[in-house]
């Protein structure tokens, strides 16, 4: 980019992406207005358009805001789903669901750019070569329709990693995009789910009593006020703490005066979620953190803690909040939680199965309704499943190449680099719960990874080549040097 006189490349650079900003608020802004003036028909026909069309110009004109425009469509498009439905009814598969898929997966489109080497090259490519083996076995054994869908919910978190890998610059700008985009759709999310837990949205109840006449959602509580487990903008508990484990980790690494205002908003609506694995994922996230703080980072680390502490014990002290003392209480008894015998019981089906099918039933098979057991409920275990002992088994090479090559080589060297490294260890950590990497939620590891990989790579081609220039004129200098001497 040409400077000109006065200005820097930066503020050049802030300039040009104000389009791709302006771009970016026309979804929430035109879907605003038109569930104003038309109602949610207009929505539910226009929004999946609107968001790919405006998806595809900024994933190819602006990566930076491209970023930003995947979370923010990913964290708000069930709600608008439910605003649509109390206007115009509820259907079953409606197409603003899509949205977050669709629009990540253009992704893929600018992801031929990455310059893979080595290591780099195996953390991609050994988890399609897993992923294409079970896709041939589900196309053989289901067909090509059955097939197709759940693959693509497979394939998009790796389109998008390496779209990161392949757009991000020597600034990390992609990267430190991410994070805060990260951090602020989860503020939204936080502020929401605060309102939502003693005032919910008539939207909101009427989408969870119409699911739960259906039989589903039936863990996401009663649809009254104090009754509902917080699912935010989102559509499961379960999801919404993803994120804000995820944010509350990042939110760790800020240097701002703001960061403990942002975890304590973050945890609050993290407890109100009552989803169990996430907190023993936060919990595992900081115990990684204190292995290597310093004595100030020991000391900042006890006073959030205290800080949490009070919150969860002026929280246990409203009428409604013994509920939330009383699912911390139940992670020490799981032989007598319901929750916790029924995933027992998916997980030991689930055994059985991978037992039967070595060569797995395909992609796809999950999707068929062919199992006895909730699949949501028993994790990493629905994996093989679908991709058998020979897909499983290239899939998890590739991410323990991505924790060995990145992860612990890169950990605690600055707070960028933290940040990265421990969410991409919260979905894993959230296998035992829940599957995260067969869905759009499996950009919460593929990104902060591709992420991580780059600042691995850039630095070692740019030590490179300034070896070889280096060289270069040390030769350079040696035969001018020859051809002084020979010529006296």
């Amino acid at each position: 980019m040409q400077t000109v006189p006065g200005h820097s490349a930066r503020e050049l650079h802030v300039k040009s992406e104000r389009l791709g900003w302006v771009v970016f608020s026309a979804l929430p802004v035109i879907t605003a207005l038109l569930l104003v003036v038309h109602g949610g028909r207009v929505v539910r026909l226009l929004y999946l358009p609107m968001a790919l069309g405006i998806g595809l110009y900024l994933c190819f004109k602006f990566p930076r805001v491209y970023i930003a425009y995947v979370l923010m469509v990913s964290s708000f498009s069930a709600l608008v789903n439910r605003i649509t439905a109390s206007q115009a009814g509820l259907v079953m598969g409606s197409s603003i669901l899509a949205a977050p898929l669709g629009v990540t997966v253009l992704a893929g489109l600018r992801s031929w750019k990455a310059r893979l080497r080595g290591t780099q090259l195996l953390v991609f490519a050994l988890p399609l070569l897993g992923l294409l083996y079970a896709a041939c076995v589900g196309i053989y054994l289901h067909g090509i329709s059955p097939t197709l869908i759940p693959f693509v919910f497979w394939l998009t978190p790796i389109l998008f990693g390496l779209f990161c890998f392949a757009n991000e610059d020597k600034d990390r700008s992609l990267g430190k995009m991410f994070l805060r985009s990260l951090m602020v759709c989860a503020l939204l999310v936080a502020i929401y789910g605060c309102i939502q837990y003693p005032s919910p949205m008539q939207w909101d109840l009427d989408w969870l009593s119409q699911m739960q006449e259906q039989g589903a959602a039936g863990s996401m509580g009663k649809p009254e006020s104090y009754g509902v487990r917080i699912f935010s903008t989102l559509s499961s508990p379960a999801t919404a703490a993803v994120i804000l484990v995820s944010a509350i980790l990042a939110a760790s690494q800020l240097r701002s005066r703001w960061r403990f205002a942002l975890i304590v908003c973050y945890f609050w609506t993290l407890l109100l979620t009552s989803v169990r694995a996430a907190w023993l994922s936060l919990l595992l996230g900081a115990v990684l953190l204190m292995v290597r703080a310093t004595a100030k980072g020991w000391a900042q680390i006890a006073a959030g803690s205290l800080v949490l502490a009070a919150a969860i014990a002026a929280g246990s002290q409203t009428p409604h909040g013994a509920g939330i003392i009383n699912r911390f209480m139940s992670i020490s008894d799981f032989k007598h939680d319901t929750s916790a015998n029924d995933r027992r019981q998916g997980i030991q089906e689930a055994s059985k199965l991978i037992k039967q099918m070595p060569f797995g039933g395909g992609i796809g098979y999950l999707s068929v309704g062919r199992v006895k057991f909730d699949i949501v409920d028993v994790g990493a275990f629905a994996i093989p499943v679908e991709l058998g002992y020979l897909g499983t088994a290239f899939y998890a090479a590739g991410l323990l190449l991505a924790l060995s090559s990145v992860q612990f080589k890169l950990l605690y060297k600055n707070p960028y680099v933290t940040a990265l490294s421990i969410l991409s260890l919260i979905p894993l950590f959230l296998l035992a719960d829940e599957d995260l990497l067969n869905s759009n939620n499996g950009i919460y590891f593929w990104a902060p990874t591709a992420f991580l990989m780059h600042s691995v790579v850039f630095p070692a081609i740019q030590k490179g080549r300034s070896s070889r220039k280096i060289a270069d004129r040390q030769t350079a200098l040696k035969q001018a040097t020859a051809l002084a001497r020979g010529a006296l």
